[in-house]
């Protein structure tokens, strides 16, 4: 697998925001909609995708089948499918599905057994006893990287993370641009010397990247190129690595872009309970108060409405944005 490293751009106060205040809260714990999900037992480290038609619930602990589709307008179950294995069609576990609109698939990229899964969602709908079949398989060059792509655009270009390894538990999640076809890899080289642990958020519309980083209190910009447009540093900022829990997931949604923020210790194991919401040039906006333990979140543009994955007394949900966010 070739690899690129992008050359790091400036440094200077035109790439930098340092916001010493976020304090417009608005509290939408009332708004929020619990989603049913049925009969399943989901752990609470289940995750709630947007794909499509589709919403899809996967769950790295559960034994059974590894994605939970339901209908994204009526919110019914429809079907479950993938399973958890070393056999030819079985997955090392529920890795983020990559929808493709236009063939009516969605991809899974298994970087335990360097392959790419292909679900036809059609066929998965017909028959309970579908199994994937293997798109491509992979080889990369370097076995101290694990590959996690999350946004699909086409065969050669698809975003998502690599986790890098040093040790057997030290590690650091880098923003990447992967091209499926020829293995070549590209990586977000603006972390500073920082070992970061965050997600990535993509637009393929604003051609934007965007990384937070739960060690820091800190989002990086970057083009769709991985050239870096800004670092956005908040109230907690600090150069060193503190010993706070700082911003989750993170989500593009029309012009805005939504991080999950928590800001207390690592060892008390929180998730966090609001959303600061930015501008695309990463100016802040307002925040977002759940009083809801969130663990991820998903957009639905198309209803303007995000779904959130909770460990909390309600496990799904959803929250309107018109209003909110106009």
């Amino acid at each position: 697998m070739a690899v690129c490293l992008m050359s790091c751009g400036a440094t200077g106060n035109d790439t930098e925001k340092f916001q010493t205040q976020r304090n417009k809260v608005v509290n939408v714990h009332d708004r929020v909609q619990a989603f049913d999900p049925g009969d399943f037992l989901f752990s609470r480290v289940a995750v709630l995708t947007v794909m499509g038609d589709y919403l899809v619930i996967q769950d790295s602990r559960n034994q059974e089948k590894l994605y939970h589709l339901y209908d994204r307008n009526s919110l019914r179950f429809l079907c479950s499918t993938g399973d958890k294995g070393q056999g030819p069609s079985e997955l090392s576990g529920p890795w983020t599905p990559m929808y493709d609109r236009q063939r009516h698939k969605f991809y899974a990229v298994d970087p335990n057994y360097k392959k790419v899964f292909s679900f036809d969602i059609d066929s998965i709908m017909q028959n309970p006893d579908y199994l994937p079949v293997v798109k491509q398989e992979f080889v990369t060059s370097d076995e101290a990287r694990s590959l996690l792509p999350k946004f699909y655009v086409n065969d050669t270009l698809t975003y998502g993370q690599v986790t890098e390894f040093y040790t057997d538990s030290r590690y650091r999640l880098v923003a990447m641009k992967w091209n499926m076809q020829t293995g070549q890899l590209w990586l977000n080289e603006h972390h500073q010397g920082r070992r970061t642990y965050g997600y990535v958020a993509y637009s393929q519309r604003h051609k934007l990247v965007v990384e937070s980083d739960g060690a820091y209190d800190l989002l990086t910009l970057l083009d769709d190129e991985l050239n870096l447009k800004c670092y956005v540093k908040g109230p907690k900022w600090n150069e060193k690595r503190d010993n706070l829990h700082h911003f989750g997931a993170v989500a593009i949604y029309g012009d805005y872009i939504l991080a999950l923020y928590d800001g207390t210790l690592w060892n008390e194991a929180n998730s966090p309970r609001i959303c600061h919401v930015f501008d695309l040039e990463g100016n802040y906006v307002k925040t977002l108060d759940f009083d809801y333990n969130v663990h991820t979140i998903s957009i639905d543009e198309e209803k303007a409405r995000m779904y959130v994955s909770m460990d909390d007394v309600i496990q799904f949900g959803y929250l309107d944005l018109k209003g909110i966010l106009d």
